[in-house]
């Protein structure tokens, strides 16, 4: 996506914001603020990929202001997961483009983390699998989420013991992807059960995740 459409977009779906109720209405204003920063913060603070995950996953507390009216704690469990989700991907793209992003002077994650970005990585992985198994917990979902998770925390594992351990960048870009892997059935599979096959009590709360 272009930055025109992507602006293009986020007009849209800040002008359909006015048809809420009033909740929804002000995240909108905080998720344009978001949008519209994120493109230049890096520049300033060392934490880009965190305004980045904030600005993606501000989606779900809107979405739970919208049908519901209210934003409740369900609703920044979920946030969490989906700041912590943006942070890891994009902290492991940051750590291939480190060298050129000190050049120009653009900050970001791997340059903070340093020699200990891997680590950082790595617990950040275990903070989001334990996100995901007490909202599973909470809500009391079956073994389909549980299935879910399971399987990204399998691949979270393998992709850090493999990163800490790759004898050269082929085997390391082979461990990214294998986290990749894992941050795609943390947040989509999971997600799928939710609106495919959730029993019928718990599909008409959370299909909105998907």
């Amino acid at each position: 996506m272009s930055l025109s459409e992507a602006v293009a977009v986020s007009i849209d779906a800040f002008g359909r914001s006015f048809g809420s109720d009033e909740p929804a209405r002000m995240l909108a204003i905080v998720a344009a603020g978001l949008t519209v920063a994120y493109p230049f913060i890096k520049r300033w603070v060392s934490i880009p990929q965190f305004v980045l995950g904030a600005a993606f996953g501000w989606a779900v507390p809107m979405a739970f202001a919208a049908q519901t009216g209210e934003t409740p704690q369900l609703a920044w469990l979920v946030f969490g997961a989906a700041v912590i989700w943006a942070v890891i991907y994009d902290t492991m793209y940051a750590m291939v483009d480190r060298d050129d992003d000190l050049a120009v002077g653009i900050r970001s994650t791997a340059i903070l983390f340093g020699r200990y970005d891997l680590v950082i990585v790595a617990v950040l992985m275990v903070v989001m699998i334990a996100l995901l198994v007490a909202l599973g917990l909470r809500q009391e979902l079956a073994w389909g989420w549980f299935a879910g998770v399971g399987a990204a925390a399998v691949l979270f594992a393998i992709s850090a013991v493999y990163s800490a351990l790759a004898p050269d960048f082929i085997s390391l870009v082979i461990a990214r992807m294998i986290g990749g892997f894992g941050v795609g059935a943390a947040l989509i599979i999971a997600p799928m059960y939710i609106a495919e096959i959730a029993p019928p009590a718990k599909r008409g709360r959370m299909v909105s995740f998907n």
